[in-house]
């Protein structure tokens, strides 16, 4: 809301249990969706149709893809994540494993993060020399 899209893209339909699930690709393949412009800023989203669900031009796009049968386009994956939980939770999981750890270590015996901040990370302190 602070960036001028009111909204939701779940709704008690669709209500999150609590835990990181496959809902926003179900939701987003599942929605016949139309393209609305907020009155109070004129930016542009997208509604479903007869429903107080919204999604973002960057969100649709993902369903344009003329290549569904390649299994690396957009759509494809989309489709994939909406049909199948683990598949998502897993590909979820690997992505943000690699994220947090890029970086991270340098090398079998070193850590990046310790050799910038010093002892206080657990490695050497490089302004004292401890």
């Amino acid at each position: 809301r602070a960036m001028g899209y009111p909204g939701s893209w779940a709704n008690d339909t669709y209500a999150n249990e609590g835990h990181h699930n496959n809902q926003y690709f179900q939701v987003l393949t599942s929605e016949i969706w139309e393209e609305f412009t907020v009155p109070r800023s004129d930016k542009k989203q997208f509604k479903a149709k007869g429903k107080n669900i919204f999604m973002l031009k960057t969100d649709i796009l993902l369903l344009d893809d003329d290549d569904f049968d390649n299994p690396e386009s957009f759509k494809s994956m989309v489709a994939d994540f909406a049909f199948d939980n683990y598949l998502f939770l897993e590909t979820f999981a690997s992505a943000w494993r690699k994220l947090m750890n890029a970086d991270r270590v340098n090398g079998p015996t070193s850590n990046s993060c310790a050799d910038a901040i010093g002892a206080g990370f657990g490695g050497e302190d490089k302004s004292t020399g401890a």
